[in-house]
C-alpha cells in the first residue's frame, strides 16, 4: 500500500470528523488575528477539538484543511496573503483582520 492510500485508510477522529470544517477554519483565522498558514491552522483546529497533536489522522486532516482554505480564497472569503517562509506554505488571513491592515507584506 502506498503512502497517500495509507493515509487515507487512518480515520479522521470523530472530533474533527463531524465539524463544519469552513467555520471552524474562519475561526481559527479570526481568533488567530495574524495570518496562518494550513498547517497552523490545522494544529490550532486540532487543539480546540481535543486532538492531539501526534495524531496520525492529522496528515489526512491537514489536506481537507488545505482544500477548505483554497475553496475558501476562490469564495474570496480569505486572502492568501504572503508565504511563511518566503518560498512556499502560503499564509492566509481573514477578511475581516486584513481590512484592519492585519496582514503580511511579503
Amino acid at each position: 500500500m502506498g503512502y497517500k492510500q495509507a493515509r487515507q485508510a487512518i480515520p479522521l477522529p470523530p472530533e474533527l470528523k463531524r465539524l463544519n470544517k469552513t467555520q471552524a477554519i474562519l475561526e481559527a483565522l479570526r481568533e488567530a488575528r495574524e495570518p496562518l498558514s494550513s498547517a497552523d491552522c490545522t494544529s490550532r483546529i486540532a487543539v480546540k477539538y481535543g486532538v492531539a497533536a501526534d495524531d496520525p489522522a492529522l496528515a489526512r486532516f491537514a489536506t481537507h484543511v488545505s482544500a477548505g482554505l483554497n475553496s475558501l480564497v476562490k469564495r474570496k472569503r480569505v486572502r492568501q496573503v504572503g508565504t511563511i517562509d518566503g518560498r512556499k506554505n502560503p499564509a492566509y488571513g481573514s477578511n475581516d483582520d486584513l481590512e484592519k491592515g492585519k496582514c503580511l507584506d511579503k
